[in-house]
C-alpha cells in the first residue's frame, strides 16, 4: 500500500568463498539502475539518488532493502545479484514489488 513501508531480503551461500561484489538493482526502459551495492572491504553504498527513501545493508550472506514509504513509481521488480572472489555468480534473484494506490 502507498506510503508504507517495505522490505526485501535475500540470503545467500557462497559455500566459504569471500564476497567480491553484491548489488541490488532495477531495469527499466533507461537501463539498470543500481540502488545499493557492496564490494569486498567495503560498506554498503546506496545510490545518492536513492538516499532518504531506502534504506539497505549486505553482508557476506544477506542483503536487505527498505523502502521508507512506497509509491506507485516504486512498483518494478528487483533484482539481486552477487558474485564470490572466484569470480563466480550465483543465479540472479528477483522479487516483484506491486505497490496498491491508497
Amino acid at each position: 500500500m502507498e506510503g508504507r513501508s517495505v522490505t526485501l531480503e535475500w540470503t545467500f551461500d557462497l559455500h566459504g568463498v569471500r564476497l567480491l561484489l553484491a548489488e541490488i538493482f532495477f531495469e527499466d526502459d533507461q537501463g539498470k539502475t543500481k540502488l545499493i551495492d557492496k564490494v569486498t572491504g567495503s560498506s554498503s553504498r546506496i545510490d545518492p539518488a536513492f538516499s532518504g527513501r531506502i534504506t539497505g545493508n549486505i553482508t557476506d550472506s544477506f542483503s536487505s532493502i527498505t523502502f521508507l514509504e512506497v509509491d506507485r513509481n516504486d512498483s518494478k521488480t528487483y533484482e539481486f545479484d552477487v558474485r564470490d572472489f572466484n569470480n563466480r555468480a550465483a543465479p540472479p534473484s528477483r522479487v516483484k514489488l506491486e505497490v496498491l494506490c491508497k
